[in-house]
């Protein structure tokens, strides 16, 4: 659906220091675009060359290696540009001395969430965040479990439950401070929780 935006990867700064960065995670997928655009042809690509049972309408999962199993429909990725364009966002946070926070609808790493659930090519994505100190959380969703790992380099990597499966609903808000986050929740998201920033020189 045209929502009247350009591209669906924005970033925004609510206070200083601070800068917010949403990705768009379904860039290349195949329910998302036509069947005659670049995207589904490039999704669908990506699909039939790490898992089979798709196009064959085997069940998904039947025999695929757990490292190939996010290759199915409901899940996409990132296209080089938006790479590019990430890439120079965080540059520019660490210049500015800012702190980042990424949202993503998908989860960008599997420990955080399950191998069938994560960015097509979250590899790709996780090494490059992992290159700046800047970054200290990831905020996704789409594993309806919920989630979350601290990554090596201190990166708090939080998969929060979907609201459609929680019938107490599922929400929450973020406040932001020098030395941690702590995200406010109702519902199915904890009351508080408290994630301690690592210090960055």
């Amino acid at each position: 659906k045209d929502v009247g935006l350009d591209k669906l990867y924005y970033s925004f700064r609510p206070i200083k220091s601070w800068r917010f960065v949403l990705i768009d995670s379904f860039e290349l997928s195949v329910e998302r675009h036509d069947k005659d655009s670049a995207a589904y042809h490039e999704a669908k690509r990506l699909i039939d060359n790490n898992n089979p049972n798709i196009a064959r309408g085997r069940n998904w999962f039947k025999d695929i290696s757990k490292d190939r199993q996010r290759f199915v429909p409901y899940n996409g990725g990132l296209g080089k540009e938006q790479i590019k364009w990430l890439n120079n966002e965080l540059k520019e946070a660490t210049i500015e001395g800012e702190r980042v926070v990424i949202l993503s609808h998908q989860p960008l790493t599997p420990e955080a969430a399950s191998c069938q659930t994560v960015l097509w090519n979250y590899p790709e994505v996780l090494s490059l965040i992992e290159k700046f100190e800047c970054v200290c959380m990831v905020i996704a969703g789409h594993y309806h479990n919920g989630g979350y790992v601290k990554d090596k380099n201190g990166c708090h990597h939080v998969t929060v439950k979907a609201c459609l499966t929680c019938e107490e609903g599922a929400y929450g808000t973020l406040d932001v401070y020098d030395d941690r986050i702590v995200l406010r929740g109702r519902g199915a998201i904890p009351k508080e929780e408290v994630y301690h920033l690592r210090v960055v020189i």
